[in-house]
This record gives C-alpha cells, sequence and structure tokens, in this order.
C-alpha cells in the first residue's frame, strides 16, 4: 500500500495563521526588499501607495457626488443633474484606468519578485551540494516542486498586501469619516459589524489551512507516484510490477479526491455565510438612515451618499475579509517554501560548526585529521579519530565488508557527509578533486557534452575526443550511435559498463589532481580495467579506490582496511593480497 505523505504525522502549528506564519514569509521577502537594487522595487511600492491613497480621496468624492446627483434628480434640477452625471461618469472612468494601471504595476513588480525569489532559492538548492543533503532529509519531499510551483503563489499573497490591505483600510477610514459626519448610530454599527465579521471570518477559515496544505501534499504525492514509474521503468518491467504500481496511483488520486472533497464542501459553507453577511450590509445602512429622513434630519441624497460609502466600505471589508482566506491558501505554499530555505540557512550554518559536523578547508593536499564519521542521522559510527595524509603520488585502497562505511568515507571527502566531528582538507579548485561513483551520471543530449561533463565547453577539438574514446575501449559506440552530435537519453541508451568508461575519459580530459573511484570499474571485464587503471598511470593524479576485486589490488600502493564499529588499519597491499578475504 503507498505511503501517503499528506497522512504522515507533522506540525501542527505549520496548519495555522500564526506569528510564524508571519516571521516566515518576512524571512523569505527580506533577501529580494534588502538586495542590492532593491530602491527600484521600493519606487514601485511607493508609487503603489501613493494610488492607494488616491483613490481613496476619489471615492470620497465620488461618495460626495453621489449625493448631489440624487438632490438634484429629486428636485428635478435637470442642467444641474445632468453637469454632475457627466463628471460623475468622467470621473469614473478616469478612476477605472488608474485601477488598472495600478494592477498591471503590482502585477510586473509580484513577476519580478517570482522571478528573483525563483532564481534565489536554485542558486542556494545547488550551493555546495544543497541538494543533496536536502534529498537526505525525510522532512523536505519534492523539492523540486516546491521551488517550481509554490513561489509564484507566496509572492503573489505577499505581494498583494499593500494593494488589499492597505487599499482597504485607507479606504475604510475615508469612508467611516463619512459616515460619521452623517449618522454616528450608523458610524458604530458598521463598526461593530465589521469587527464581528472579521473575527468570525478569521476562525471560520482556520480549518481551510490544514485542508489546503493537505491538498497540497498530496498532490505531490500523485506526482511523486507517476514520475518514479518513469524513473524505474525497467526495474518495474521487469518484476512485472504494474499491476502493483496502478493500485499505488489510485491510491494517491484516491487521498487527493477525499482532501479536495473535504475542503469543497466546507468551501461550500463558507460562500452561504458569506453571502449572509453580504445580505446584511445591503439593509443596515436603510435600516438606520430611513428613520432619520422619515424626521427630516437628512435628504434623500444624504442617504443615497450614505448608501454609496457603505457599498464602498462593504467592498473596502470584503477585499480585506477576503485576503485573509487568500492568506489561509497561501499556509501551505509559506511552508513548503520556507522550509526550504530554512534547510539552506541550516546547513550553512552546520557547515560552520565543529562541534557537530565535519569542517571543510583549502589545502594542496588531502589530509583527514581526528576525523570521526557517523551515518547522516548519528545512528552508525562509520571511522574513529582517523588520521591520514594523501599526498600528490598516493594510490589507496580501501576495503572491508560490506556496510563498514568505505563508500561513506569518500562521501565525506566529498562534503555530502558531514555528520561527526574533525577537520577534512583538501583541494577546492575547480575540477582539482573528481569523484567517480559505481553509477556515472549522464543525461538527455548530446554526446559530446556528455564526455566531458561537467566542464561547460570541451577542452580538446571533437579529433582529440574521438581518440579518448578509443583509448577508454568505447571504439564502437560513434559506429552504432552516430556523431558527436547525437542526442538521446543516454542513461537508458547506454550500458552500466560505457557509462563508467565514459567516466574514466573524464579523468583523461579533465587532468584531475585527485581521483576517487568508488566501484568504478564494477560493471566492466577485468582486460578492461586493467586498461583503465593503466590510463590513470599516464595522468599523473593522485588516486584513492573503494572495491572489492583483488584484480585492483596491483594498481595500489597503500590499503586502508574498515571495520565494524569504526575501526580502521593502514595495510601493504602485499599483506592484504594474502588475506583476500579481508577486500
Amino acid at each position: 500500500m503507498a505511503i501517503m505523505l499528506s497522512e504522515l504525522e507533522n506540525d501542527k502549528q505549520r496548519h495555522k495563521l500564526n506569528w510564524l506564519f508571519f516571521r516566515r514569509a518576512l524571512m523569505l521577502a527580506k533577501p529580494y526588499w534588502t538586495r542590492k537594487g532593491a530602491w527600484k522595487s521600493w519606487l514601485v511600492v511607493v508609487f503603489i501607495c501613493l494610488m492607494i491613497a488616491g483613490f481613496s480621496w476619489a471615492n470620497a468624492y465620488v461618495v460626495k457626488l453621489t449625493g448631489e446627483v440624487t438632490d438634484a434628480l429629486v428636485d428635478k434640477k435637470s442642467s444641474l443633474y445632468w453637469s454632475l452625471f457627466t463628471w460623475s461618469t468622467l470621473f469614473g472612468v478616469i478612476i477605472f484606468g488608474a485601477r488598472v494601471i495600478q494592477s498591471l504595476v503590482g502585477a510586473l513588480l509580484s513577476l519580478h519578485w517570482w522571478r528573483w525569489l525563483t532564481e534565489y532559492l536554485i542558486g542556494n538548492y545547488l550551493y555546495r551540494q544543497t541538494y543533496f543533503h536536502i534529498l537526505q532529509d525525510e522532512k523536505i519531499d519534492n523539492p523540486d516542486q516546491r521551488i517550481e510551483e509554490e513561489v509564484g503563489p507566496v509572492c503573489d499573497i505577499i505581494g498583494a498586501f499593500p494593494l488589499q490591505v492597505l487599499g482597504s483600510i485607507s479606504n475604510m477610514g475615508v469612508q467611516t469619516s463619512i459616515m460619521v459626519s452623517i449618522s454616528s448610530s450608523l458610524f458604530f454599527c458598521v463598526i461593530g459589524f465589521s469587527i464581528f465579521q472579521s473575527l468570525a471570518i478569521y476562525l471560520m477559515n482556520q480549518p481551510i489551512i490544514k485542508q489546503q496544505f493537505d491538498i497540497t501534499v498530496a498532490e505531490a504525492d500523485l506526482r511523486y507516484g507517476i514520475t518514479y514509474v518513469r524513473n524505474n521503468a525497467e526495474n518495474i518491467a521487469f518484476y512485472r510490477g504494474e499491476e502493483t504500481e496502478t493500485n499505488n496511483i489510485s491510491a494517491r488520486m484516491k487521498n487527493v479526491v477525499k482532501k479536495q472533497m473535504r475542503n469543497m464542501i466546507y468551501s461550500i459553507y463558507l460562500n452561504l455565510m458569506n453571502d449572509g453577511v453580504g445580505v446584511v450590509w445591503n439593509y443596515l445602512p436603510l435600516i438606520v438612515l430611513v428613520p432619520m429622513y422619515f424626521n427630516g434630519e437628512i435628504s434623500y441624497g444624504t442617504i443615497a451618499q450614505a448608501t454609496a460609502s457603505a457599498t464602498l466600505l462593504v467592498d473596502s471589508l470584503t477585499v480585506l475579509s477576503s485576503y485573509i482566506p487568500q492568506l489561509s491558501q497561501a499556509v501551505p505554499h509559506m511552508v513548503r517554501v520556507a522550509e526550504i530555505h530554512e534547510a539552506f540557512l541550516k546547513l550553512k550554518s552546520n557547515q560552520q560548526d565543529p562541534d557537530n559536523h565535519i569542517v571543510l578547508k583549502q589545502s594542496d593536499t588531502i589530509q583527514l585529521k581526528d576525523v570521526n564519521l557517523k551515518t547522516p542521522k548519528g545512528e552508525q559510527s562509520l571511522v574513529n579519530q582517523l588520521n591520514l595524509q594523501l599526498n600528490r603520488d598516493c594510490r589507496l585502497i580501501i576495503v572491508g565488508r560490506s556496510g563498514v562505511g568505505k563508500s561513506s568515507l569518500l562521501r565525506a571527502i566529498a562534503g555530502l557527509w558531514s555528520n561527526g566531528t574533525g577537520t577534512i582538507s583538501l583541494p577546492m579548485e575547480e575540477n582539482t578533486c573528481l569523484f567517480l561513483p559505481q553509477r556515472p551520471y549522464t543525461f538527455e543530449g548530446d554526446l559530446r557534452s556528455q564526455l566531458y561533463y561537467p566542464a561547460e565547453k570541451s577542452p580538446v577539438n571533437d579529433d582529440e575526443l574521438k581518440k579518448l574514446l578509443n583509448k577508454v575501449c568505447l571504439e564502437d559506440l560513434l559506429t552504432r550511435h552516430g556523431s558527436l552530435d547525437t542526442v538521446k537519453d543516454w542513461p537508458h541508451t547506454l550500458s552500466l559498463g560505457e557509462q563508467q568508461r565514459i567516466a574514466f575519459l573524464r579523468v583523461l580530459l579533465l587532468k584531475a589532481r585527485y581521483v576517487f573511484l568508488d566501484e568504478s570499474t564494477s560493471a566492466v571485464d577485468l582486460p578492461t580495467e586493467k586498461a583503465l587503471y593503466k590510463l590513470l598511470e599516464t595522468t599523473g593524479s593522485a588516486w584513492i579506490s573503494v572495491g572489492h576485486r583483488p584484480s585492483l589490488l596491483p594498481f595500489h600502493n597503500q590499503a586502508m582496511h574498515l571495520q565494524k564499529g569504526g575501526q580502521w588499519t593502514i595495510r601493504s597491499i602485499e599483506e592484504l593480497a594474502e588475506h583476500e578475504d579481508d577486500i
């Protein structure tokens, strides 16, 4: 049965519109609004705020005109009526055009913020293997989806604050002052009812937050289930697992439907409540003012003026009250983006904390000093008090039984695993250290770019690339697949052995000072393995290998034997060759 992330127990504070929400909103907004050149964005905000103030004044004038037009109509003053009517209409058109400009400027600001924040998050995501660490954190699901889909709603809802909240408050202040001048009773009724309405809307929208969060995560679960089939198509096909995967995806789909159905029913309930509130607003001015009109205290035009003022006040309150549901719906987006940003900050902090994490330092050679390495969650000690110096001529092989931490030690040197204590010094210049995992990284694209990855362009011409293909025993690759410009899905086109040979070609091409090989010849035959290591000898590189094959020993001059419990010993190649069971 599929495990739903939305069903896992999580922090209840994530589902509330509380101070944590606003603190996270401020944290996400701060980088954009304090960046270099942020004055241009602030200038746009000032422009919007000035327009908001102008609209509040304009609405007050429209309300005044409404009363005068109504009185002119009742008094049958034809020329005055048509003059006021024409001016009122023209003024309304001007206000409409200004609002269009304001909305366009606000939308452009939100779009610029979205683009900047997305690039900012991607930059942090790809900074010093942060993406790798985040994928190890079970609390951060679907980081790619979070960056792609959640940033936009966050920028929209925060960017709407001056336009909706400040504009509504400004307009409410102006319209309230008009009501006070007409009737203090109406003023107090409006204030009392608006407080009641805002509090009721806030309380009624609290369940929406949890519902929206569950829908967001359930939809992410569904996308993950479908993507998982694509990424593991061959293995699923071998196992004939189509029925199981269909059931898993169907379970995820049912979970999405269940969450959406609950939200839909509750939304209908909220809409009915809002409609009821609207009916009250329509009749409240009449109930208060009509008796005053019958008593001769106000003119008929004053009723129209107060009604128009109340309508504008209702509109402002509606915008303000509708912003609360928008905030409620934005909580899941805010939480999911903020969690990634907080993970960035935590990782940067951990990298500077020598008491709980291994510290990486710049050096000309590789040196491990008092290194204690643990698994990412700290449940197992892999290496204790390791001190090791790897010079430019080292050829070290790391051996030991499966699960003792051989590959983990390479990950620690690469900076991927840092849970532990001690210091690892190594060269950090680009392409100085090259790590060759058991399954090399290849991608969809042209064949040429596979060969010189991670460089952005080839340091040699195509003829040299073809010669290197021959050296790593891939002389028939172009014959079978065409030219170096051939574009294919290479991870699924090339065998694992071919991908491992391409990894060795990269070593020859990039001329790294140190090469780390983690079972990097496990999928090639012994003659090819011998040929590849012979090529390494011509590069002048130092290398550190992890492997189980006794055939690797002749290509190394020193061995490290890892044992359970974090114990380790340095042994000679000759001694290790006599005890092949330790490899």
